[in-house]
């Protein structure tokens, strides 16, 4: 019983973390004093660099969701410059999981409950 509830509730711890990076840390790290640009978007890769290689162990440990996280390498404040334009595709690929993360929770939540 206690795996079943890990498996539910894991959708939406994911969920937790994903929205807490993406739409709240990663703005505001920008407005902090003193923040440039290549220094934001380099501590940027190193916090989603993590965050994928998190979200990829979840993955791989409950085989519930299959969703694919798109990964950053590290690289230099020259290299950093050239990645923003992969931003939209990175920000719609955050947008697609903080939708489809609740309704997978729902869904196996529905499914153990059945």
């Amino acid at each position: 019983m206690p795996a079943v509830v890990l498996i539910t509730m894991l959708p939406f711890v994911w969920f937790g973390m994903v929205s807490a990076i993406s739409f709240l840390e990663t703005p505001l790290k920008f407005r902090a004093p003193g923040m440039t640009h290549a220094l934001g978007v380099g501590i940027g890769r190193l916090v989603f660099k993590v965050l994928n290689l998190v979200e990829a162990a979840m993955a791989k440990r409950t085989k519930a969701l299959s969703l694919t996280a798109v990964t950053h390498d590290g690289g230099t404040a020259v290299r950093a410059k050239v990645a923003t334009t992969t931003h939209p595709a990175y920000i719609s690929s955050e947008a697609v999981k903080v939708l489809a993360l609740p309704i997978a929770g729902i869904l196996i939540a529905l499914g153990v409950a059945a």
